[in-house]
């Protein structure tokens, strides 16, 4: 990996956990705004899949192998075909 290329992962790594970070924070500041307590409607279902989904990506993100595995290829074609025929 090149420099360019390792400041690049660095920033999208500090960029990433940033994003991380406001989200936490934002559904924390409406916890303590309501006390813990709110209604369940199709804006809270969204926005708790949406904290779900920033929450899982960087776990999926660090668990995904490396470029030179092979395994990756057949990873990404599988999931390619999954969506297209969906």
């Amino acid at each position: 990996m090149d420099m360019d290329a390792h400041t690049h992962t660095q920033g999208h790594i500090a960029m990433m956990v940033i994003g991380i970070l406001w989200a936490l924070i934002g559904f924390g500041m409406v916890l303590g705004h309501t006390g813990g307590v709110f209604s369940v409607g199709i804006h809270q279902l969204v926005g708790v899949a949406c904290l779900s989904l920033i929450v899982i990506q960087p776990i999926v993100a660090f668990l995904r192998p490396p470029v030179q595995k092979t395994i990756r290829s057949v990873i990404s074609h599988a999931i390619v075909q999954c969506i297209c025929r969906s």
